[in-house]
């Protein structure tokens, strides 16, 4: 079986009003302003609303950080994570971090996929690391320490 997001995470969104909305917008601001996670809209050229990709877990003295990343539906299977991921990660590499991580459930072949694809090597499985609404998940770590030239495999969303 192939899960393409958390059931805990879609079960959380989808209930989500406005209350929690800027709940979790005034989260954001505070986790940017203390230095300790960061999230981005990614867009097209219209302003068109595609995905976010953000940072958390933000480990300024050994350089560390988490990313994380969704798409819409309609841009899913453009690159769009992809290339997303790759500027976020070597903007933070550039910036001087160390190490960056992305986490998704191992049944999670997209996020595997982009993580690959964003120059991320698959370092190894935490095994019964995340409870989602149906259980315990396996989690895989991919991480990326050093700009490696050119982008991602795929430059541009298509």
């Amino acid at each position: 079986m192939q899960t393409r997001w958390p059931p805990r995470t879609r079960t959380r969104r989808s209930s989500a009003g406005t209350t929690e909305a800027t709940r979790w917008i005034g989260a954001a601001a505070r986790h940017w302003a203390t230095d300790v996670g960061g999230q981005w809209a990614v867009v097209d050229t219209a302003d068109t609303l595609l995905g976010r990709v953000g940072i958390r877990g933000v480990d300024l003295s050994d350089g560390c950080a988490e990313l994380g990343y969704w798409t819409v539906a309609a841009a899913r299977g453009r690159g769009v994570a992809t290339l997303a991921v790759d500027r976020v990660a070597a903007w933070l590499l550039d910036l001087g971090f160390h190490r960056l991580e992305i986490e998704h459930a191992v049944s999670n072949v997209s996020s595997c996929r982009v993580a690959h694809r964003a120059r991320f090597s698959l370092e190894g499985t935490r095994h019964s690391a995340a409870l989602h609404a149906d259980g315990w998940h396996d989690m895989h770590v991919h991480t990326r320490f050093a700009d490696l030239g050119p982008g991602p495999a795929h430059d541009s969303p298509r």
